[in-house]
C-alpha cells in the first residue's frame, strides 16, 4: 500500500512539475515571439518598395553579408572586381543607382559612423559604416579616398611603417575616419570632388 501512495505521490509531483514546465515554456515562447517582433528587420522586399535611402542603407549595412573581395578600390576609373558585393548583389546595385547628388550627400553624412557592418573587406576585417560609405563613394565617383589629396599618398606608397601592406589601407582609413580633423578633411575633399 505504501508503494502505491509513493507511486501516486510521485505521479502527482511529476504532473505538477511538467505542468509548471509547460506553462513556463509557453510563457517564454510568447515572450520570445514578442521580442522578435519588436526587433525584427522587415524583409528586403518591404524595404526596397520604399524610397528611403536611410532604410536601404540600414538594411544593407546591418543585415546583408557580403565581401568586397578587394574590389573596394578603383583602378583606371573602374571599381570593383567580379565578386565584389557592390557589383553583384542586386540590392547594392539598386542602392548605387540613386541619383548621384542625393546618394553622395547621404554617404558623406555617414562617414563619421564607426558601427561595424556585415560587409567583409577581404582578406581581413569587417568594414565599419563610415568605411563602407567611403567605398560606395569610390564606386560612384570612380576615385579612391587616398587620391583625394597628395598627403594620403604616403599610405599607399608604403612610406610609413607599418603601412606597407595593402590591407593596411583599411586600418588607415578607419583611423582617419575616427580622427575628427581628418574626418573633416575627407568630408571637404569629397565635397570638392562632387562640385566639379
Amino acid at each position: 500500500m505504501l508503494k502505491l501512495y509513493i507511486f501516486v505521490f510521485l505521479g502527482f509531483v511529476f504532473s505538477f512539475v511538467k505542468a509548471q514546465s509547460d506553462s513556463i515554456s509557453i510563457n517564454k515562447r510568447k515572450q520570445a515571439k514578442e521580442l522578435i517582433k519588436r526587433f525584427e528587420i522587415p524583409d528586403s522586399d518591404t524595404i526596397w518598395k520604399t524610397k528611403s535611402l536611410e532604410n536601404k542603407w540600414t538594411y544593407l549595412s546591418e543585415s546583408v553579408s557580403g565581401c568586397l573581395v578587394g574590389g573596394e578600390y578603383c583602378n583606371d576609373s573602374k571599381c570593383g572586381d567580379m565578386g565584389c558585393c557592390l557589383n553583384i548583389n542586386p540590392y547594392w546595385i539598386d542602392f548605387l543607382k540613386f541619383t548621384k547628388d542625393s546618394l553622395t550627400q547621404f554617404l558623406i553624412s555617414k562617414l563619421h559612423d564607426t558601427t561595424q557592418t556585415k560587409t567583409h573587406t577581404c582578406p581581413f576585417f569587417l568594414a565599419n559604416k563610415g568605411e563602407l560609405a567611403t567605398y560606395c563613394l569610390q564606386h560612384i565617383l570612380k576615385m579612391n579616398w587616398y587620391d583625394l589629396d597628395k598627403s594620403y599618398q604616403k599610405y599607399v606608397n608604403g612610406e610609413l611603417e607599418p603601412m606597407k601592406d595593402y590591407y593596411s589601407l583599411q586600418q588607415v582609413l578607419q583611423s582617419l575616419l575616427k580622427d575628427k580633423k581628418e574626418l573633416n578633411n575627407l568630408t571637404r575633399y569629397w565635397l570638392e570632388i562632387i562640385k566639379k
